[in-house]
Order: C-alpha cells, then structure tokens, then sequence
C-alpha cells in the first residue's frame, strides 16, 4: 500500500514538471536609442531570415525549454552564415534564449546588418557599422514582458525498490 501511495505520488510529480509554461506572448522590438532602428518590428523576412525594420510584426514566446519561438510555429536557429533564421523543426532551433529586464537575453549577440534586403539581424558583427540592437518583449498591452528563465532542472530518473 505505502509502494502505491509513493508510486502515485511520483507519477503526479512528473506531471507537474512537464506542466511547465512558457513566457507571455510578445511582440518583438528592436532597441538602439537614436538610431535608424529604434523601436523597429522584428519579423522574418521571405527567406525564413529575422530582419529589423520589417514591415511585418511577430509575435514571440520564450519556451520552457529555452527555444525562442516565433508566430507560434517558428523556431529561431543561427545558419551557417551567423544569421538568425526560423525553422519550423525544432532540432534546428538552438536553445538559451530568455528574457531579462524586458529584453530577450542570448549568449551571442543581435547585431542589424544592413544589406540590400534590409537590415538583417547577426549573431556577430559583420562590418563596423552594424548597430547591435536589443530585442524589447512587449506584451500585447504594451507592457514590458516580465523576466523569464526557462526550466533549467535536469531530469533525472528514481527507480524504487519494493520494500
């Protein structure tokens, strides 16, 4: 009977953890007080690519797993080229992302170059007048999204004996 109890107990446990939610839902605004690109949307553009000064709005969420995913089927990935790009496959999306103090946080960081096509968004410079840019998650209240760490808990397995 106590095995049972234990058993149930564990079993709920492992619900609630995969229970997780994901941040709020934002859209995505380019920050660079003073420049070309300040308050600009952030959307991908025609070749699956993020670019700054879209005409088009996205809207994101940070997942509980650290994936950034946008317009609810998109995930963002870096190509080979060190651009930031979207996938609908979730093994290409690279996990990390967050967000702190409004913005969205990543190891590397989101520098706007500016090519034929518009401004398109870099995990490293790619000339000296790139403008590295801070990505605003505002609610769509107009809120600053508030801070979010995606579930970093290792999972981990219990196997229980009889007693």
């Amino acid at each position: 009977m106590q095995f049972t109890s234990i058993l149930i107990s564990l079993i709920a446990f492992a619900f609630i953890r995969k229970a997780c939610a994901d941040s709020v839902p934002f859209t995505l605004l380019s920050i660079f007080s003073g420049s070309v690109l300040q308050y600009a949307s952030i959307a991908p553009n025609e070749d699956n690519i993020l670019q700054v000064a879209s005409p088009n709005h996205s809207t994101g969420v940070i997942t509980d797993e650290g994936f950034f995913k946008i317009n609810n089927n998109t995930y963002v990935y870096i190509n080979e080229k060190n651009q930031y790009a979207v996938s609908e496959n979730k093994c290409d999306a690279v996990s990390g992302f967050s967000i702190k103090d409004a913005n969205i946080n990543f190891k590397y960081p989101f520098a706007a170059h500016n090519q034929t096509e518009g401004w398109i968004l870099y995990s490293q410079n790619q000339s000296p007048q790139d403008i590295g840019i801070a990505i605003a998650a505002i609610t769509r209240n107009g809120s600053f999204a508030p801070d979010f760490n995606p579930n970093t808990t290792v999972s981990t397995t219990t196997t229980l004996s009889p007693a």
